[in-house]
């Protein structure tokens, strides 16, 4: 779209009609599309030979009558892993967008699958972990089916692995789950007494505990903890 004058400023006349003589700038408006569903039909189709009616078998990716593509398979994973959307809003959301009511079922199917498709990757971010020489761990907690569970996270500079459990500190860092069950380094975790006895090695504790210790303590006319305090954040 161009824009043109609609009347000359010195004379007044109009100008109406005229043609732009060039483009002297630019606004530009991004928009996005509205989210539109796309339906492909497989049919399956019989033919009659020797002395039977033979029907094609079904697409193998395809086990359901009316299921979701890899593109809406795809969304859903994406929403829930990524951004830790809860089930009953994912489904709202996707109503919203696409028009369609959405029921919990076959997001969960699809979840599973991502869940599958992911387990490879997973597996590979735990054995660096393990092997790693020193490894933060920590936990928080989660709501999962109505209950409190806790997401227990295992981190070194380039992997993090995460892994829910229904306690927290050495129940869950010693389960199948963990990433951190054959660890043997030097592990970092919070403070929580539990979390350190669940394996050999050495351990440490986060400097953003100590800092936070150390806080707790600083009063009128304290100066170790100031001074303690201020050395901790310089380190």
């Amino acid at each position: 779209m161009v824009y043109l004058p609609k009347a000359c400023k010195p004379c007044g006349r109009s100008l109406e009609g005229e043609r732009a003589q060039r483009v002297v700038s630019k606004r530009q408006v991004l928009a996005l599309p509205q989210p539109k569903r796309e339906v492909t039909e497989h049919q399956m189709g019989d033919i009659e030979g020797c002395g039977c009616v033979q029907q094609g078998a079904d697409p193998p990716a395809i086990r359901a009558s009316v299921p979701y593509g890899a593109g809406g398979r795809g969304l859903v994973t994406n929403l829930s892993g990524a951004h830790n959307m809860p089930l009953a809003q994912l489904c709202c959301l996707v109503a919203d967008c696409y028009g369609d009511e959405v029921k919990s079922e076959p997001v969960e199917t699809a979840l599973a699958a991502g869940d599958e498709v992911a387990r490879p990757l997973e597996e590979r971010s735990v054995e660096p972990l393990q092997q790693a020489e020193v490894v933060h761990c920590d936990d928080t907690g989660w709501r999962l089916e109505g209950t409190l569970q806790w997401v227990d996270p295992a981190s070194n500079a380039w992997d993090t692995h995460f892994c829910v459990h229904a306690k927290r500190g050495e129940a869950a860092l010693r389960s199948e789950a963990s990433g951190l069950k054959a660890f043997c380094g030097s592990a970092v975790p919070d403070g929580l007494a539990s979390s350190c006895k669940c394996r050999e090695g050495r351990h440490g504790l986060w400097n953003a505990h100590r800092v936070r210790a150390v806080h707790g303590w600083i009063e009128p006319g304290s100066q170790w903890a100031t001074a303690m305090q201020t050395f901790l954040l310089d380190r």
